[in-house]
């Protein structure tokens, strides 16, 4: 399927230029067929202009940088490139889908839904957001191993229309979404809908302390990050003012999940023992240039007298109470959530890739050992044979010997009988 793009290159021999290349083959006619690499993307989005009448700038717009590295096919030295695809956002999104490889696929797909997110949440602040349905049709159609030709075919419908839709021309009906839905077996709403998300402020280590900067961070403590990023929320469990952490700890059960919460005006009391994050303030820490506020996760206790702790919400972690109260802050805890638990997350596509690792490796493993205990069986017949062969010679053997034995005595007692005769 032809796309609408411009593509534009910049590397070697070319100094600071860009060259159109609209055939891809850049690393063909310019770079001599070398090998190239792909060490990272760029997307931007850009919306309508409301300032323009050309049938261009009329459509939301993409630019996706992607920088590659190779060998110069003359000096050997490591040496870059960049491909600059731009144009209506729709064609820049399925070209890019079908061309950035199977390993980079995924990933681009998170990448680009991230910077959507941010684009229309800034401008708008408007979480339920019409999807771009021709992209999200082109997703789960390719993510189902299926071409546009291919699944329109399976739906038994016109592929000049269906073009039409996977191109933005036609927008996707709810009449539609939900035919199609049941083919790409998925929820109609992420057909129509973008996803929700929410930035993901900080993240909170339960055995170690962690010292940065001027602060050092105990165990349980928020460490704020310095770059926010942002994760799927499931649907049910969406509001506007749920906030999310990331938990990172090695070696624990905990390690990689997802902590949403939000505040609740419920009485502190009726969060003893659940998990909860909770604030307090430290005036006494800013003469020694100390952050003041500080944020916990763990489960939150008030014990006798009504004092209040926060203790460490994994078993095996050897501080077990990590902060006195009293708090000035307390928001339960809606959900804790692996990544692998939120589909189209980037890390779920590892999460399978692994699994599919795995399984290769687990299916080699058991061919070896069908393999050996063949030859073992092959062995212990060969042994088995080896020892009914040495037990019928020993029988032979035996048998010869006793014959030996009645020979000798039926001589003895023939002489007997004739000396008495």
């Amino acid at each position: 399927m032809s796309k609408k793009v411009d593509i534009a290159w910049n590397g070697p021999d070319l100094g600071d230029k860009w060259t159109k290349q609209n055939d891809p083959n850049y690393r063909l006619t310019i770079l001599g067929g070398v090998v190239l690499k792909l060490e990272y993307f760029d997307v931007s989005i850009y919306p309508p202009s409301l300032l323009s009448f050309t049938s261009t700038k009329q459509k939301e717009t993409a630019i996706v940088f992607f920088k590659y590295s190779f060998k110069h096919k003359d000096t050997d030295k490591i040496q870059e490139a960049t491909k600059k695809v731009d144009g209506v956002s729709s064609e820049v999104y399925a070209y890019c889908l079908e061309n950035v490889g199977q390993a980079n696929r995924d990933l681009f797909i998170s990448t680009w839904n991230i910077q959507r997110d941010r684009k229309y949440k800034s401008m708008t602040g408007v979480p339920f957001r019409a999807a771009a349905s021709s992209e999200k049709l082109m997703t789960k159609v390719t993510e189902a191993g299926m071409t546009p030709r291919k699944f329109a075919d399976k739906v038994k419908k016109d592929y000049s229309n269906f073009f039409r839709e996977i191109k933005g021309d036609t927008p996707l009906t709810l009449k539609q979404a939900i035919e199609y839905s049941k083919e790409l077996d998925c929820d109609p709403v992420e057909l129509l809908f973008e996803d929700l998300r929410t930035d993901v402020w900080g993240t909170v280590d339960m055995y170690n302390s962690n010292p940065i900067g001027n602060d050092t961070f105990d165990p349980g403590q928020i460490i704020p990050q310095a770059s926010i990023d942002s994760v799927i929320v499931p649907r049910n469990i969406y509001t506007p003012n749920l906030k999310a952490i990331k938990i990172k700890t090695e070696g624990s059960y905990l390690h990689n999940h997802f902590v949403f919460y939000k505040k609740s005006d419920a009485d502190d009391q009726a969060f003893n023992g659940r998990l909860v994050i909770a604030g307090r303030n430290d005036p006494d820490f800013a003469e020694y240039g100390y952050e003041t506020k500080s944020y916990w996760f763990g489960i939150y206790d008030i014990q006798k007298g009504g004092k209040q702790l926060i203790l460490n919400a994994d078993p095996f972690a050897e501080k077990k109470e990590m902060v006195k109260g009293p708090f000035d802050f307390i928001a339960p805890v809606i959900a804790t959530i692996h990544p692998s638990s939120l589909r189209r997350d980037y890390n779920y596509y590892q999460m399978n890739k692994q699994a599919i690792e795995y399984f290769k490796l687990a299916e080699a493993q058991r061919q070896i050992t069908q393999t050996k205990l063949r030859q073992s069986e092959i062995e212990l017949q060969k042994l088995k044979d080896t020892m009914n062969k040495y037990m019928i010679n020993e029988n032979l053997k035996i048998i010869k010997d006793n014959e030996k034995s009645y020979l000798k005595l039926f001589e003895n007692v023939n002489a007997d009988v004739k000396k008495r005769a």
